[in-house]
C-alpha cells in the first residue's frame, strides 16, 4: 500500500465519521483528529476539543 493510498483510506474515516454525527443530529464533534475535526467544523459542528491554531 503506497502512502497515497493510506490518505486516500483516512480521508474516507474523516468523512464517513464526521457525516454520521450529522445524519444522527449532533450538534457537537469530539476528536483528538485535527483534520476530521476541521472537517467537522467546516460542516457547523461544534469541535470543543479541537485546538485552533
Amino acid at each position: 500500500m503506497n502512502a497515497y493510498a493510506d490518505t486516500n483510506f483516512l480521508t474516507r474515516c474523516y468523512l464517513l465519521h464526521v457525516s454520521a454525527a450529522l445524519l444522527l443530529g449532533c450538534d457537537s464533534f469530539w476528536s483528538f483528529d485535527a483534520k476530521a475535526s476541521k472537517l467537522a467544523a467546516l460542516e457547523g459542528l461544534a469541535t470543543p476539543v479541537a485546538k485552533t491554531r
